[in-house]
């Protein structure tokens, strides 16, 4: 798997229409996922996307070649990797590019 990561110290610079481009172009000849982990939740409001992964309710959406997770509530305090774990392993062990969309807030504290 390759993994493409999308970062920049400010908002509204285009972050996640790079990421939206990118996986669009790929997933035409390979298996993508988006993961959405900005604060913003640009490309999970765009597509519907209401809950997240931690949440275990409407955090994805399929679209064949391409699938868009939603990460963001995981940048709280109280996030539990191991509540996750198993699922995020399935998702990712399905795709061929895997694109993670990072915001300001994981920018200036992770990374």
């Amino acid at each position: 798997m390759i993994r493409i990561a999308v970062i920049g110290a400010k908002g509204g610079v285009g972050k996640s229409t790079v990421v939206n481009g990118i996986a669009r172009v790929l997933s035409a000849r390979h298996r993508v996922t988006i993961l959405d982990i900005s604060s913003s939740r640009t490309l999970c409001n765009i597509h519907g996307i209401r809950g997240s992964l931690e949440d275990g309710h409407d955090y994805m959406i399929d679209q064949g070649n391409l699938k868009i997770v939603s990460m963001s509530s995981q940048l709280s305090s109280s996030f539990n990797l191991s509540k996750i774990k198993d699922k995020y392993d399935e998702i990712i062990s399905e795709t061929d590019y895997l694109i993670i969309d990072y915001g300001v807030v994981c920018v200036q504290q992770y990374c």
